[in-house]
């Protein structure tokens, strides 16, 4: 599929920075605690990477288990959200033990 561009507008496009980020041995949390409590933990995680899209200017796009696909206005913007997501989920595995 091609785009024709002579109907495109080009000058009301934005660059966009997009993320995705998922939590890093999500599985093997599962294995060894179990479905209820590996649950609580990664949905924790899941919604401290969001609230570090939000707080970044960013929109979630999409949520699937423990992935987020988020859209940032700016490289830098996605770049401190990702940086802001692995210090939220670093604090939340030491709470978690």
């Amino acid at each position: 599929m091609s785009i024709d561009r002579s109907t495109t507008n080009t000058s009301s496009l934005k660059p966009l920075c997009v993320l995705f980020a998922d939590v890093s041995g999500s599985t093997q949390l599962y294995e060894q605690l179990g479905d209820k409590k590996a649950a609580l933990i990664i949905g924790n995680c899941v919604k401290h990477m969001d609230s570090a899209t939000r707080l970044h200017e960013g929109t979630t796009v999409q949520i699937i288990g423990d992935e987020i696909l988020a859209t940032f206005p700016t490289p830098e913007l996605g770049l401190q959200a990702a940086t802001d997501m692995m210090h939220r989920v670093v604090m939340e595995q030491e709470v978690a033990g």
